[in-house]
């Protein structure tokens, strides 16, 4: 059997379908899984997902926090460049439908070890699930793409 592509993503989590979505503007895409595409570590992640996202919080302060729990092995630069572009993924997320728990009318942040604020946005207890849920129910690209396919491998 062969394939032509222009992109071979390599996973269904996160990063995988994130790339993959964009990638699809630009050619067509291939995504090999696992047994199956929802079988990823995205699937599974119960927590939330740290992003300045309050007035009584600062990148600098996220920052911080970052490099201190990483105990020296972060590249600051690396960790700025992450915290700061943050608030904007989680915007695209927000966009593309996910549902984040609300407490009223606002995010109920919650606060996790190595945080020294509130900052995380969860979906209950199934972050992951719910923002790779989302991406199957997009109208676009995930769905109806002739520039998308997967491939599931046993693995």
């Amino acid at each position: 059997m062969k394939f032509e592509n222009d992109f071979l993503v390599i996973g269904s989590g996160i990063a995988g379908l994130s790339f993959a979505l964009q990638a699809a503007a630009h050619g067509k895409v291939a995504i090999v899984t696992k047994r199956d595409i929802s079988e990823s570590a995205t699937n599974y992640a119960q927590g939330g997902i740290a992003t300045v996202s309050s007035k009584d919080d600062t990148f600098d302060a996220h920052v911080e926090d970052t490099l201190v729990a990483g105990a020296g092995i972060c590249h600051e630069d690396v960790v700025r460049m992450v915290v700061e572009e943050g608030p904007a993924v989680i915007s695209s997320l927000i966009d593309w439908g996910v549902k984040f728990t609300t407490s009223g009318d606002t995010y109920d942040l919650t606060r996790e070890g190595g945080h020294s604020q509130r900052r995380i946005l969860h979906a209950e207890d199934i972050t992951g699930r719910e923002i790779q849920r989302r991406w199957w129910l997009l109208p676009g690209p995930m769905k109806i793409s002739p520039f998308m396919k997967t491939i599931s491998a046993s693995i």
